[in-house]
């Protein structure tokens, strides 16, 4: 009588390297995928913190040009920014500014100030707030004014500040307010007398748009006015106030009550407003 042997499964070692092989891919194709999209990321937010921060300096010697350009009628300058992530915009300001003189005189009826702002890309990061060009540590507002004693501060700010993104802010919302000395004045030529001189100075940029390339723009400042009026006031001594939104700053001018020996009959005080077109191209 034979004995009947249970029949023995093999194995198929075929199937099983396949199965293995097809997990090794998949394993493989997820860490180069994982590292490729990883290797972007880092380089996007490289050259989206390089492209904020070469814009901040160009929005910085954009500032310092249109100080330039403000001496002088007609002169022009442009300054070239480049964008991908990032973007320009030009805003009428929400708050406006006045500068009056002895209370009784308004030199620059109320006016919107103008900002110029650079947004960063959506990978970019910075502080809330911080001063690349301006009094350190100050807000725009905290210097309405600039005189002999706070020379120091210019009338162009540019500053840093987060809102739904990172911003620089270009903001000119300020004058500036200098005693010049004492000369003889006469009307007639016949005769003279002695007066106080005061210089005050707003520089309004406004803007113009034109056409511009969408990953590079040249900005243009151009000073296209300069209107100067004249008061003279019986004191030697003026105030000068600036409003600005809810904020205000006056300082007051000293002359001298004499000059060599002679009485200094009152003050003369030149504004002067340079408007200063911005454009881009």
């Amino acid at each position: 009588m034979k004995q009947l042997t249970k029949p023995r499964h093999r194995t198929s070692r075929r199937g099983d390297t396949t199965i293995t092989t097809v997990i090794l891919v998949a394993v493989s194709l997820s860490v180069i995928i994982s590292a490729s999209f990883f290797a972007y990321m880092v380089l996007e937010i490289q050259s989206q913190v390089a492209e904020y921060e070469n814009a901040k300096t160009a929005l910085l010697s954009f500032s310092e040009l249109i100080d330039s350009v403000s001496l002088n009628l007609g002169s022009a300058g442009f300054t070239r920014i480049y964008f991908r992530a990032g973007g320009l915009s030009m805003l009428q300001g929400t708050e406006n500014i006045s500068i009056t003189v002895n209370s009784v005189w308004n030199a620059l009826p109320s006016t919107s100030v103008n900002l110029l702002k650079v947004r960063g890309g959506r990978f970019v990061g910075g502080p809330d707030y911080m001063v690349l060009r301006g009094k350190p540590l100050a807000k725009p507002t905290d210097y309405l004014i600039v005189t002999s004693d706070t020379s120091d501060v210019p009338l162009g700010w540019v500053y840093v500040e987060q809102s739904e993104g990172s911003w620089t802010t270009m903001d000119f919302g300020r004058a500036k307010a200098t005693f010049t000395g004492t000369f003889n004045y006469s009307e007639t030529g016949v005769t003279w007398e002695l007066l106080n001189v005061v210089e005050v100075l707003y520089i309004k940029p406004f803007f113009k748009t034109s056409g511009g390339g969408m990953d590079t723009v040249d900005l243009r400042a151009r000073n296209v006015r300069m209107n100067t009026d004249t008061r003279r006031f019986s004191t030697t001594d003026v105030t000068i106030t600036v409003n600005r939104g809810t904020n205000s700053q006056t300082v007051t001018i000293h002359g001298p009550a004499t000059f060599n020996g002679v009485q200094v009959k009152g003050t003369v005080v030149y504004v002067t407003i340079v408007d200063v077109e911005v454009s881009i191209y």
